[in-house]
């Protein structure tokens, strides 16, 4: 057990949690519920066809996300 426990605290730093804002089209269910299961949402908006959320979550699956970002802190 207590490698297993090491194993996942190397993995998690490796895999860093950022912070950004996205811009998500409404018809991206995939995407939307992506992120509802990997990531923290803060705020979700939705405007005309998008929904604007922050977000914080794995620097991997926001990587995946890149194109919808409208800002990163």
């Amino acid at each position: 057990m207590e490698t297993l426990l090491k194993a996942i605290d190397s993995a998690l730093h490796s895999d860093p949690v950022v912070e950004a804002e996205l811009s998500v089209p409404q018809h991206e269910g995939g995407v939307l519920a992506a992120i509802d299961a990997g990531m923290v949402v803060y705020s979700r908006e939705y405007e005309g066809n998008l929904v604007k959320l922050a977000v914080s979550g794995p620097a991997s699956l926001m990587g995946r996300l890149r194109k919808y970002r409208s800002r990163v802190e």
